[in-house]
């Protein structure tokens, strides 16, 4: 059965009072990665439309740039792991070079990115959010990076959706340069995550 976070911490703090904060961290950490990786704090989706304007494709892909420079500086302010903050460094300086090259071929096709109608990664953003700011510490980090794995295997699937809609050649070449980054950032992801999980 699914839990909330909000009920899953009042079980924990009125039935194990005896274990560890750190043991009570751990656990709403894993909630919290649970969460997010299984839907019920939702990383971002979109609902791929078989016609999309370049436009719109552009917009996509801005939002999820947008959510994970917001994430990873979030990351960088919170965790204690050295791994941890280099991962999230690459993701701030990789995700912000994708959202410039992003906005440079909008501007070659006189073209404002807009997201689709109606859209829910904004939404979906904040929940996850404020999921992470939650918690500090090994917790954050065990949550940041179960949400990572799940954020950038949706990611990946978003990227070959868009790549079939993009009308545009320079959209085309934009998700193709895009989707190598985002898949090597979803195998550092999963073993950091493994990593985190069982030794920290």
């Amino acid at each position: 059965m699914r839990t909330t976070l909000v009920a899953t911490i009042c079980v924990i703090t009125a039935c194990a009072g005896s274990r560890s904060e750190s043991d009570r961290a751990n656990d709403t950490a894993d909630t919290a990665g649970a969460q997010i990786a299984a839907g019920e704090v939702a990383p971002s989706s979109h609902n791929t439309a078989t016609a999309l304007s370049d436009a719109t494709v552009l917009g996509q892909l801005a939002e999820a740039n947008q959510a994970e420079i917001a994430v990873g500086q979030m990351a960088l302010q919170r965790t204690k792991s050295s791994e941890v903050r280099s991962f999230a460094r690459r993701m701030v300086s990789d995700h912000t070079k994708m959202l410039n090259a992003g906005k440079a071929v909008a501007d070659s096709l006189a073209v404002t990115p807009s997201p689709p109608s109606p859209d829910s990664l904004p939404q979906k953003t904040d929940q996850e959010t404020q999921t992470l700011s939650a918690l500090t510490g090994t917790a954050f980090d065990k949550a940041y990076m179960d949400a990572q794995v799940a954020d950038h295997r949706m990611v990946l699937g978003l990227l070959g959706k868009l790549a079939a809609a993009a009308q545009d050649p320079r959209v085309q070449s934009l998700i193709a340069g895009a989707q190598p980054t985002v898949q090597q950032h979803l195998d550092r992801a999963q073993s950091l995550d493994a990593k985190v999980n069982t030794t920290m």
